[in-house]
């Protein structure tokens, strides 16, 4: 007769969840990320400074900025990527703030320093405003699934991409050619999300992560282009690893949560605090009240 050793008891919030418990502590056997990308490239780094002939041709070898400029300009858009990642990173877990997802900010800052941030505000408000208002409820009204409403949202965009190249044109002076460097994806991806959560949760929801969306891209191509980060990683490629680490690090230390943490609950209560009635003072006894309560007293005792 063989005796099974019984099983231990699942922890009392998966069972009430019913989502697998990962275990923490020293019995999870975590891979060391320390090496592999931080001093790894930092060894590297190190190695290119250094004044000898292996040096200076392992230096030449890992510039990008020698590229030919139409090929450098490419590898400066993939450089905006990893850039972009690490500023979505920071302003979800360290600012708890909301936004389209992770692709959506993260193209548009790359299309932004093409087109510019005004032309490509202006476009990007345009594009909400045909797709929610005309668009979509067209769409909707036939009763098209998700997957044939976001097709139908990338040829609408894909037209009204089109449209300032066919208007634009004859302009001189103008530029109209920026504007086929929009990704169509990601404005398809943000009108679509924008109409849902317009629908879901209303109007002033969708606008606000909408522009929260906006503001992060805004801020990839500032960080990128404006502050020289992607000239670093064109010059040295090797820190690519070091900021997979700063992703990491940013989500495993550095992920506060301001805005939900802080900043919501303290507008909520703000918010209830104003909206609840005020308290009303208790009547006063009248002096003839007090009187009349006083003699019904005496009798009583009588």
């Amino acid at each position: 007769m063989t005796v099974t050793a019984p099983r231990p008891a699942a922890p009392a919030a998966s069972r009430r969840s019913g989502r697998r418990v990962t275990p923490r502590g020293p019995q999870l056997r975590r891979p060391p990320l320390v090496v592999p990308l931080v001093v790894l490239p930092l060894l590297v780094l190190l190695v290119r400074l250094l004044p000898v002939a292996p040096a200076h041709a392992l230096d030449a070898a890992l510039d990008l900025t020698t590229l030919p400029p139409a090929l450098l300009a490419h590898v400066r858009q993939v450089l905006l990527v990893p850039v972009g990642a690490l500023v979505v990173v920071v302003f979800r877990l360290s600012l708890g703030v909301r936004a389209r997802g992770v692709l959506s900010p993260v193209l548009l800052g790359v299309a932004l320093p093409s087109i510019g941030l005004v032309p490509g505000l202006a476009f990007l408000a345009v594009t909400l405003a045909v797709s929610t208002l005309v668009v979509r409820p067209v769409l909707r009204s036939h009763g098209l699934p998700f997957s044939a409403r976001v097709a139908a949202l990338l040829s609408t965009v894909a037209i009204l991409m089109l449209v300032p190249l066919l208007v634009l044109r004859q302009v001189p002076g103008a530029h109209p050619e920026h504007f086929a460097y929009l990704p169509p994806v990601a404005l398809a991806l943000v009108t679509e999300r924008f109409a849902a959560t317009a629908h879901k949760e209303g109007t002033a929801t969708a606008a606000g992560r909408t522009a929260v969306t906006v503001v992060q891209a805004a801020a990839i191509a500032w960080v990128g282009i404006g502050v020289g980060l992607v000239d670093l990683l064109a010059r040295h490629p090797e820190l690519l690893l070091l900021q997979v680490w700063c992703v990491v690090a940013v989500s495993l230390f550095a992920s506060p949560r301001l805005v939900e943490r802080v900043v919501r609950p303290w507008y909520a209560a703000r918010k209830a605090g104003r909206s609840a009635p005020a308290a009303t003072p208790a009547a006063t006894p009248s002096a003839a009240t007090a009187s009349a309560t006083a003699t019904t007293s005496r009798r009583t005792r009588r």
